[in-house]
This record gives C-alpha cells, sequence and structure tokens, in this order.
C-alpha cells in the first residue's frame, strides 16, 4: 500500500511540473494544478502550505489562501462529515497531499 502511494506521489509532483501553462485567452490567466499539504488541527479544522503561502480549510466548505501580498482569497471546496475535500473531481482525505485545478 506504501509503494501505491509512492508511486501516486510521484506521479502527482509530475503533473504539478508540467500542468502550469498559459492560457489561450486574452486575460493571460494560468491553468495550473497544484498540490495542497494538509495538516489537521482540530476535528474540523485544517491548516496547510503552498510555496510557503499558508491556505486554510475552513468549515463547511471553503478553503482560504492567504498571501501576505494580495490578502485572502477563497475558491470553493467542500468539506463534508467524512472530512473529505471535492475540488474538481478530486476526491481525497482532506489531511492527506490534495491536487486542485485551478481552471
Amino acid at each position: 500500500m506504501k509503494l501505491v502511494y509512492l508511486l501516486c506521489a510521484t506521479l502527482l509532483a509530475s503533473i504539478l511540473f508540467n500542468s502550469c501553462r498559459k492560457s489561450e485567452s486574452d486575460h493571460c490567466n494560468y491553468h495550473c494544478t497544484i498540490i495542497f499539504q494538509c495538516l489537521q488541527e482540530s476535528k474540523n479544522n485544517y491548516r496547510g502550505y503552498l510555496d510557503g503561502v499558508e491556505l486554510k480549510l475552513f468549515h463547511p466548505g471553503e478553503i482560504g489562501i492567504y498571501n501576505r501580498d494580495t490578502g485572502l482569497h477563497f475558491f470553493q471546496a467542500i468539506l463534508d462529515s467524512s472530512s473529505i475535500v471535492y475540488a474538481d473531481t478530486v476526491r481525497i482525505n482532506a489531511c492527506q497531499t490534495v491536487l486542485f485545478h485551478f481552471p
């Protein structure tokens, strides 16, 4: 089972480094897949970091990304009673590494 997790982690890391690409739109948006490493602080309280930026999972369903330069931003996710995060079609335990895709 640990081997499966290791292979998945390797695959996710590969996707992370190869997934950011400039959008063809005039708005210069970027399509990125990021990895959010989550640590459980209490039953419904999670904290994680992405490239030194603190991410906070708010029950019952928003994740806030706090950046000292730009303030607090939110994107949609759902935390159910089983502590499962849904982002796009990703469904994984909230305190494992979670893959989020930003369109």
